[in-house]
């Protein structure tokens, strides 16, 4: 089963295209994030990048489950800033209940009743 920490080593080695780099920007080890490449690359059985000596290169098998990999890992980062609270305190719709007879009275025009 592939996991969403391995979808994000393969999105950062696919943007920097090279295994030390992609490690740095999602602060691993190089071997951390190579075991994690080849573990995803044995539950797809499929290989998703070909290693050369100076950079990265995505196979065709490898393009299309990046693809994939970039809508979830922005489906996740919404579903993060959706799931987390407001940072302004009491924002949004304020619903009290009154009877007909005094609501008039005790709201301006421009509230809704």
């Amino acid at each position: 089963m592939i996991t969403f920490k391995q979808l994000r080593y393969f999105e950062a080695l696919s943007r920097e295209r090279h295994f030390g780099r992609a490690a740095e920007s999602v602060h691993v080890s190089q071997p951390a994030l190579s075991a994690q490449i080849m573990e995803m690359e044995a539950s797809l059985g499929a290989r998703l990048v070909e290693r050369g000596r100076r950079k990265v290169i995505l196979t065709r098998e490898g393009k299309r489950v990046l693809a994939h990999a970039r809508t979830v890992l922005t489906s996740m980062a919404e579903l993060e800033r959706a799931a987390r609270p407001s940072s302004a305190p009491l924002v949004g719709p304020l619903a009290i209940g009154l009877i007909p007879t005094v609501a008039p009275i005790s709201f301006p025009g421009w509230c809704r009743i």
